[in-house]
């Protein structure tokens, strides 16, 4: 009962002070590399509202990890064993360490679309394609990657623009996604 309550609560809130409902679909599940990317963004107002700015991007992240080890002198404390002697150090400890990383590789913004007025539980779509490139950089072979849609949305009495993430599957002719 609290659960549902809650969710009924946060739900009314999220309407109330939510301006629009902002949707993005693409016209298949996976891409190739070199396809176009077909997209619809919806927005469904619940107030009138003027967008200034609507832009969409595609974005690719590369994922890599190193991975080292660290040898490490253990000090002696309280809790710590040591050999009965002040001047015997303790035997090192190895550690490895993986650090991930991730960067932008690749980020490609398409032409955006200035002051959109949108009416009051108006449906406004607009369709916007995503030309994926043929070519990546020669040193992504065989890392991760990750791409993203990004639909970033500049509200007019907002004081900030407002990234929506959207992932998206594309593989390349190499065997690495």
């Amino acid at each position: 009962m609290i659960q549902t309550l809650s969710t009924f609560l946060s739900s009314v809130i999220h309407r109330l002070f939510e301006p629009a409902k902002f949707k993005l679909e693409t016209d298949k599940e996976k891409y190739l590399i070199g396809e176009t990317i077909m997209t619809e963004i919806s927005i469904n107002a619940n107030r009138d509202l003027l967008v200034q700015d609507l832009s969409l991007a595609i974005v690719c992240f590369e994922n890599f990890s190193e991975i080292f080890t660290r040898s490490e002198v253990p000090k002696a404390g309280p809790g710590i064993l040591t050999r009965n002697q002040q001047d015997i150090p303790l035997d090192p400890i190895t550690t490895q360490v993986i650090k991930e990383t991730s960067k932008i590789l690749l980020e490609q913004k398409e032409k955006s679309h200035k002051n959109i007025q949108i009416d009051k539980n108006q449906h406004f779509k607009t369709t916007i394609n995503l030309k994926i490139p043929h070519n990546l950089p020669p040193h992504s072979v065989g890392s991760k990657l990750k791409w993203e849609l990004h639909l970033t949305i500049f509200l007019e009495h907002h004081k900030q623009s407002r990234v929506l993430k959207y992932p998206v599957e594309i593989v390349s002719t190499r065997g690495t996604n």
